[in-house]
């Protein structure tokens, strides 16, 4: 991701601050606070989110972060790397490390744990008096449901624990998550050559209340026309760094397809 370097001193983003822009015409002629790090785009406000500091770029669609400068008391670009990610920029390559556990939706873990754990409970009383009477025919009878109730606490243990290495080099792109195997995140190696373009789309991983709880998934569009899923179950902005890391090493440049998320 490119970014600009202000040579004055910036500071979080006030929520003072993000009250006076609300009442900002920011689509008013002239008006425009911010301009795009990649392609010089002016920003207008509908582009703007005041209340994540993200702005998307109408003309090349990139996402950035942005912070308040107090000497000039204008809103500049900054690079905002998420939480739980580390990055490591060489020449030869490209390694971004997530950690699951603040990558993730919240929204999507807590249901996780909330469904798990009534799951299991239900379970509990049928596995004890299976022990206690040695009747183990019961557990036979409740294998299947058995069965979900150890796949819900797998996939717990996973996020918890589990970390994903993306490596990309000009050849490459190499993803490995360990140490718990995950059906949904399995490792993989994808030929830089094969692809077209990378975008990020959005889709419900669990409902609560009836409320949808939404996940973003990293997609690799590749020149045949297959579409391949490379990371999946993170935020938007983890999801929306490493699709412009990646592009920005890689020299593909940023188009918007039909099922890419916006901020």
């Amino acid at each position: 991701m490119d970014s600009l370097k202000p040579t004055k001193e910036i500071v979080s983003l006030p929520n003072e601050t993000k009250e006076s822009l609300k009442e900002i015409d920011f689509d008013k002629e002239g008006q425009a606070l911010l301009t795009c790090p990649k392609c010089h785009h002016f920003i207008s406000g509908k582009d703007i989110n005041i209340e994540k500091t993200l702005a998307e770029c109408s003309n090349c669609h990139h996402v950035f972060g942005f912070a308040y400068d107090s000497a000039t008391a204008s809103l500049v670009p900054e690079l905002v790397i998420p939480n739980g990610i580390e990055e490591l920029k060489l020449k030869s390559e490209l390694e971004i490390r997530l950690k699951w556990l603040s990558t993730t939706t919240t929204g999507g873990r807590w249901f996780m744990i909330m469904f798990a754990s009534f799951w299991n409970i239900i379970l509990l009383p049928f596995v004890i008096m299976t022990v206690i009477t040695g009747n183990w025919g019961i557990l036979l009878f409740l294998s299947l449901h058995l069965a979900v109730g150890l796949g819900l606490m797998w996939h717990l243990a996973s996020i918890y624990f589990n970390r994903t290495i993306i490596s990309v080099t000009k050849h490459h792109i190499k993803i490995k998550t360990f140490p718990i195997p995950h059906p949904l995140w399995k490792s993989k190696t994808i030929d830089t050559d094969s692809i077209q373009q990378l975008y990020v789309s959005r889709y419900v991983q669990s409902t609560s209340n009836g409320v949808p709880n939404y996940a973003y998934a990293l997609y690799a569009i590749l020149h045949s026309g297959e579409k391949i899923s490379l990371v999946r179950g993170m935020t938007r902005e983890t999801q929306a760094f490493l699709e412009q890391e990646v592009e920005t090493y890689l020299g593909i440049k940023n188009t918007r397809v039909p099922d890419e998320a916006t901020i």
